[in-house]
């Protein structure tokens, strides 16, 4: 995937985020950094402090998933 650098809020609606990418994304950072999960809801923005990865397939047992969500928003 050389040359090729995927956000989540920059990705075409017929691409999809695989884990890879995401792992691939997060090898430069610091190991030690907190990670905080960005959520807009059109009027303000909120980072959540908890943040859950599980693999959610309702309707769609072959197909893998991955959920991200975060809770407990910073005030």
């Amino acid at each position: 995937m050389q040359g090729k650098n995927l956000s989540l809020d920059q990705i075409r609606k017929e691409e999809e985020v695989k884990v890879r990418d995401l792992v691939s994304q997060l090898e430069g950072c610091d190991p030690e950094a907190d990670i905080v999960l960005k959520a807009q809801d059109g009027r303000e923005t909120l980072y959540h402090q908890n943040i859950r990865v599980y693999v959610y397939n309702p309707g769609q047992p072959n197909r893998n998933r991955i959920t991200i969500d975060g809770y407990n928003p910073e005030k």
